[in-house]
């Protein structure tokens, strides 16, 4: 038998929500909206897949790189920051499921670096 991942994305709360609905972020009030297949979010530009370790995150970025692999490409967030990217033209055309960012953290004194530099690597492309 084979099941699907889903994910339960946050959207921004609209009204009321009951405590157990909502978490607080510094961005503001979110809700959890109805889990959906990890399939259904192919069409946003961006999506971010959290969840507690071993849960699969890792695994569904690489069932999802392997079933369209003209479309998509799994990468590591510490091999994304190290790879030359001159040497990757074609990423400029690929979904890319960077993956690991917690591990690229891990240590660090300011924890938002390495998304800072992931995301100054991907308007790099």
């Amino acid at each position: 038998m084979i099941v699907s991942r889903t994910a339960t994305p946050l959207e921004r709360k609209s009204g009321p929500q009951s405590a157990s609905q909502t978490a607080r972020t510094q961005g503001g009030a979110w809700r959890h909206g109805p889990s959906r297949p990890v399939t259904d979010f192919k069409n946003e530009c961006a999506y971010v897949l959290l969840g507690d370790p071993g849960s699969g995150k890792t695994t569904t970025f690489e069932v999802e790189a392997k079933a369209l692999p003209d479309q998509c490409h799994y990468i590591t967030a510490r091999r994304f920051l190290r790879a030359n990217l001159d040497r990757h033209q074609e990423w400029r055309t690929k979904t890319l499921f960077i993956d690991g960012l917690d591990e690229v953290r891990a240590g660090q004194s300011n924890r938002r670096q390495p998304l800072d530099d992931i995301l100054e690597r991907l308007a790099q492309l």
